[in-house]
């Protein structure tokens, strides 16, 4: 992690730490993706559909589709699943916290 040891560092460039982990989280994988918010029994449904990273999911960006397609019926999870694909930054800022690998 970038300036580990330098807290005042870490609050000063926030927004670059930020900027930096929504590049990484387009090349994560689906199953990553969905363990992190502790949902992996999911993770067969994308594979079957070869979603296999978090941007691959750019082309099933609706609620509609997480339930159709993915078999999510939990209506805060799709919307989770559908601003963290369409950039939603407070959504991704949260994942980033809250999914500490």
């Amino acid at each position: 992690m970038k300036y580990r040891n330098q807290p005042d560092l870490q609050v000063e460039k926030s927004n670059e730490l930020v900027e930096e982990g929504m590049h990484d989280l387009a090349d994560m994988t689906i199953t990553e993706y969905l363990r992190r918010l502790n949902v992996s029994q999911y993770a067969h449904a994308f594979s079957k559909k070869k979603v296999y990273f978090l941007n691959d999911l750019r082309f099933h960006a609706d609620e509609g589709t997480m339930e159709s397609k993915f078999g999510i019926k939990d209506i805060m999870l799709q919307k989770r699943i559908v601003n963290m694909v369409n950039g939603d930054k407070k959504v991704v800022e949260d994942f980033a916290l809250l999914s500490d690998s």
